[in-house]
């Protein structure tokens, strides 16, 4: 298929807000900022920041409208996913991110997201922090710690803060996660390895348990150093 997304074709058929968005865009891609002071460019970051929080709360709601009215089909796509990266051009992982935010577009931390108030890595802890709670928590409670979240996230908290808030809460909420968890955790051990890149480098990442995790940070800090081993 040919509906690779340029910046021409994409200007012509989108609604009139983002072909007037796209339009911005291409005059902000021209300034030169070399001669920018400090205090301008900081301020273009924190407007560039919110400007991708709020993209992506839209291309969610957009996302999830077409999965609505099977518009992958009717363009003439198997799914969603093929439409997102034969279609778009994306890796196999930013279209499953596309699709999973979807699944999230009218939640109160998408609606966070949309304000500006809350970061990508805000938004992936919260939802990963609602999906750990057990199954016999109730909505009522589940808003709560998701409002509770969204609120410290908006106060200016760092990611690893809020990581740790969100254990706090679990284990408030769910005293017994940690026990109840650990057959759960060896199941979910796992080490994986990549191709070869064109460096011919592979990569590895590993799913570790509590255990195994503070013995490889251990081995990191005196180890792991860039070219040791």
């Amino acid at each position: 298929m040919s509906d690779r997304v340029s910046g021409a074709s994409s200007a012509s058929t989108a609604g009139g807000e983002m072909a007037a968005v796209l339009s911005a865009l291409d005059a902000h891609l021209r300034r030169d900022w070399s001669e920018a002071p400090a205090a301008e460019l900081h301020a273009e970051l924190v407007a560039l920041e919110q400007a991708q929080r709020r993209l992506r709360a839209t291309q969610a709601r957009v996302m999830a409208a077409a999965r609505t009215s099977g518009t992958a089909r009717q363009m003439g796509y198997i799914n969603e996913r093929q439409m997102l990266t034969g279609g778009l051009g994306l890796a196999p992982g930013e279209a499953r991110g596309r699709l999973e935010d979807s699944a999230i577009a009218d939640t109160a931390r998408m609606a966070a997201t949309a304000a500006g108030k809350i970061s990508a890595g805000h938004l992936k802890i919260i939802t990963a922090t609602l999906a750990a709670l057990p199954d016999e928590v109730d909505d009522d409670e589940r808003s709560r710690l998701e409002a509770e979240l969204i609120a410290l996230a908006a106060g200016q908290c760092t990611t690893r803060r809020l990581q740790e808030n969100a254990h706090r809460l679990l284990d408030q909420i769910d005293p017994g996660r940690t026990e109840r968890g650990a057959g759960e955790r060896a199941r979910r051990r796992s080490v994986t390895c990549s191709g070869q890149g064109l460096d011919l480098m592979a990569r590895a990442s590993m799913t570790m348990d509590p255990q195994l995790a503070a013995l490889m940070r251990e081995i990191h800090a005196r180890w792991a150093q860039p070219g040791r081993l």
